[in-house]
């Protein structure tokens, strides 16, 4: 699922010129993606991370 969680913030980013939400993107985008590539190094095949 981390994949997906990076191509939506990439594609959410593409996005941001043409409505002009960088502040949505970078608020809501950027801290879910870190966020989930941080629990899935320790919890790793683990509910948690999935």
């Amino acid at each position: 699922m981390l994949v997906p969680v990076w191509a939506m913030l990439l594609f959410s980013l593409a996005l941001v010129p043409r409505y002009g939400t960088w502040r949505e993107a970078l608020a809501i985008g950027l801290p879910l993606a870190v966020s989930a590539s941080l629990l899935m190094h320790p919890f790793k095949e683990r509910f948690l991370s999935r």
